[in-house]
């Protein structure tokens, strides 16, 4: 091997290295699906009383309204809501986030309530205003 190329070898190894670092970190960082089951039982459920509320009209409306998500949290489960102004209806979110946390032993739920929507949020540089409530239920 010429003495010219072991800096380019050395260079490409340091480059493979650091490399295979970054995607190894971002390999063990993915999200918490431990309550996976849960989130998905609490999405429907949720979709339900915000169709009975009449904050949407069918689960498809619930969507495209983007009213909530619901997340897999760093230890269990994140509902945000966007523009879902009816008490009725966050006391609802409120009920099935207990009887989960109670029942099905989820380790967290964390309820954050916007009084802004989700589009209004995503055309806006910052948040357009603080969280209107957020509830946390924690073992």
């Amino acid at each position: 091997m010429e003495r010219k190329n072991i800096p380019k070898l050395a260079l490409c190894s340091v480059a493979v290295a650091m490399l295979m670092t970054v995607t190894v970190n971002r390999a063990a960082a993915g999200e918490n699906r431990e309550f996976e089951t849960q989130r998905l039982s609490m999405l429907q459920k949720i979709e339900q009383r915000l169709i009975s509320n009449g904050l949407c009209s069918s689960k498809a409306d619930c969507q495209q309204k983007q009213l909530f998500f619901a997340t897999p949290g760093r230890r269990g489960i994140a509902i945000i809501t966007y523009a879902v102004n009816s008490p009725p209806a966050l006391q609802s979110i409120v009920e099935i986030a207990a009887e989960t946390f109670y029942q099905d032993k989820v380790t967290r739920i964390e309820i954050v309530n916007y009084s802004y929507s989700k589009k209004e949020e995503l055309h806006s540089l910052f948040k357009p205003g603080p969280a209107i409530s957020a509830v946390i239920f924690e073992r």
